[in-house]
């Protein structure tokens, strides 16, 4: 301890940093940024055993210099591997990166020979420190993933069986469908059909409250809602959650849509080749320009949210499909189905009705996006850096 004490700084460093699940680093525009740094850091680090044990001693044993200033540091580097890849579930053990370290050791070793054995000073060291850390200090390419230790967040799904039967098979199928998201349990979910039972103190557990076309009625659960969204909580409505109309009463629920109210709809459920609006939105930069969307009842609304500067319009049905609809026809209008008020966290999809709606790919890509990014950001921070 007393012979090498930077030499095991360094080495405790190195493990500290080898094994502790950093957040992910800007990637740098350098070939094999990550194994330069490898390279380096571990040069480097047997240039400072090189240093110390010539401090320590008038003469220099081949055999304890090469075990000490090469072959340790090179099979700390490989059981560092090794308990990347079988004891973490944040890093990952490379050989090339192994490769890299061996590379460095060797470098320096063959440095100390030439060059530290015979010119040694503070100076030096003091150098090559300063090298090193500045080296080391690169963005690195980091491991791609990002493996969650435990679930990531909680949601509330809230739906109802004393719905039209349509309405009843999508919330089915949105059940399984946010299921089978939560295999492996990055997050929790609870489902409901009762708002009432929930205080807002539990309410405040869960980052997302997903309405799959049902709404609230009660002055209570409506004023527990306000409050959860109010207070930074986060919400994706399907259909029928957003129904609203003279009828409805509920000033707050309209402003919070965006100001409109339900207007028309086609009818029979059909598909509709819908548009993305922006591709600058995390929830949309992934889609297709246009593609068709599988069938449902189409709610178009009056006025169109699109006129409120607080509303981002995500994806709308384009007027290619006008007139839109066989029994009920809608001939002509601004169509928005998907969007978000930037006042809320919060995103309305329009679609919901039947037992299609989970049928299209790309569609379900949306749908997932829509998730992500309404959880993600959460005033409670991204779940999903974690």
């Amino acid at each position: 301890m007393k012979t090498y004490p930077l030499s095991l700084l360094i080495a405790c460093v190195i493990i500290f940093l080898s094994l502790y699940p950093f957040p992910e680093l800007p990637e740098v525009d350098v070939p094999l940024a990550d194994k330069w740094t490898h390279m380096v850091m571990y040069g480097g680090f047997c240039l400072i055993i090189w240093y110390e044990y010539l401090k320590a001693h008038k003469s220099i044993n081949k055999g304890k210099i090469t075990l000490y200033g090469w072959f340790c540091p090179i099979v700390m580097s490989g059981l560092l591997e090794l308990a990347q890849a079988y004891l973490t579930s944040c890093r990952s053990g490379e050989w090339m990166d192994l490769l890299a370290n061996a590379i460095g050791a060797t470098l320096a070793y063959v440095l100390g020979w030439t060059v530290l054995s015979k010119v040694i000073s503070p100076k030096t060291v003091a150098t090559l420190l300063l090298f090193m850390v500045s080296i080391s200090a690169l963005p690195q390419e980091g491991y791609p993933a990002n493996y969650a230790r435990g679930p990531r967040f909680k949601a509330l799904i809230y739906y109802s069986n004393n719905v039209e039967s349509a309405h009843k098979e999508f919330a089915e199928q949105a059940l399984k469908f946010f299921h089978k998201l939560s295999y492996g349990e990055g997050f929790l979910y609870d489902k409901t059909t009762d708002l009432s039972q929930y205080t807002d103190e539990q309410l405040a557990e869960y980052d997302v409250q997903i309405w799959l076309n049902n709404s609230v009625h009660g002055e209570k659960e409506r004023k527990a809602f306000e409050r959860y969204m109010e207070n930074g909580g986060g919400w994706i409505g399907f259909h029928a959650a957003a129904y609203n109309d003279k009828n409805t009463r509920w000033p707050w629920f309209v402003n919070f849509l965006g100001g409109g109210v339900f207007y028309c709809n086609n009818w029979p459920p059909q598909p509709a080749l819908v548009v993305t609006d922006t591709d600058q939105h995390t929830v949309t930069k992934s889609l297709p320009r246009e593609f068709v969307i599988p069938s449902s009842e189409w709610y178009q609304w009056n006025p169109s949210p699109r006129k409120n500067p607080d509303v981002e319009v995500l994806l709308s049905i384009s007027p290619k499909n006008y007139p839109l609809g066989i029994k009920d026809v809608v001939k002509f209008g601004d169509f928005p189905i998907v969007w978000t008020n930037k006042k809320y966290r919060m995103v309305y999809l329009n679609g919901g009705h039947g037992d299609e709606c989970f049928s299209d790919a790309t569609t379900n890509l949306l749908y997932v996006n829509v998730f992500r990014w309404v959880v993600s950001t959460s005033p409670k921070g991204n779940p999903f850096e974690k």
